[in-house]
C-alpha cells in the first residue's frame, strides 16, 4: 500500500480475496497505520466483486459517516434539525466543505430553501459521534416536505459527501433525507 494509491497489480487480487478474514485483517492494519483518508483503487468498480465486501472494505479506507438520529421540527414557520452524526471510519473528512439544509417536495428541491449551516464536519474524528443543531425560518411555505442534508464537492465534477444510510440519495441524489414536517 503506498499512501493515497493501493498497488495497481494488488488490487483485483485483494478485492476478490476480501471475504477472507486474514486478507482483511492484513488491509485493515495497514489502513490504520496509513491512515488515509482517500486511497486510489480503480478495480473496485469491476462487475464480478461482490458488493456488499466492496462496501465494507471501502469503509476502511478513509471516513465513514453515520446518520446516527436526526430529528426535524416545524413549529409555524420555524424549522428545526438536530442530527448525530458518527465516523465509522478509520480517517477524519479533511475538507471544510458547507454543509446544507433543503426541503424536498416531489422529488425536488424547493426553490430559496437550500440554507447553509455553518457544521463543520472535519471536527468528526474517526470511531467519534458529533451533534449539530440548526434553525431557520422560513416564508410562504406550506404542506409537507421532506428535510434533505447535503455536503457537496467544492471540485469540479466530484462526489458529493455520502452518508452509509439507507436514506441517502432517497429522495434526492447527494442527498440524505432526514425527516418530513409540515407547515
Amino acid at each position: 500500500m503506498i499512501t493515497g494509491e493501493f498497488a495497481p497489480a494488488r488490487q483485483l487480487a485483494f478485492l476478490k480475496d476480501s471475504g477472507n478474514l486474514v486478507s482483511l485483517a492484513k488491509y485493515k492494519a495497514l489502513a490504520s497505520e496509513f491512515h488515509v483518508s482517500s486511497l486510489l483503487c480503480n478495480k473496485s468498480f469491476h462487475n464480478d466483486l461482490d458488493k456488499n465486501w466492496l462496501t465494507y472494505t471501502s469503509s476502511l479506507l478513509g471516513y465513514d459517516f453515520n446518520m446516527l438520529s436526526a430529528t426535524a421540527s416545524a413549529n409555524g414557520s420555524s424549522l428545526s434539525v438536530s442530527v448525530r452524526v458518527k465516523n465509522q471510519g478509520v480517517a477524519k473528512f479533511f475538507y471544510r466543505w458547507p454543509v446544507y439544509l433543503a426541503l424536498c417536495k416531489n422529488g425536488n428541491l424547493v426553490s430559496g430553501t437550500k440554507t447553509s449551516t455553518g457544521w463543520d464536519i472535519t471536527t468528526i474524528a474517526p470511531d467519534e459521534e458529533k451533534s449539530f443543531s440548526f434553525s431557520k425560518t422560513f416564508s410562504g411555505l406550506s404542506g409537507s416536505y421532506s428535510v434533505l442534508l447535503g455536503i457537496p464537492n467544492k471540485m469540479d465534477g466530484g462526489y458529493p459527501v455520502q452518508f452509509s444510510n439507507t436514506s441517502q440519495n432517497k429522495d434526492v441524489q447527494g442527498w440524505i433525507t432526514l425527516g418530513s414536517v409540515s407547515f
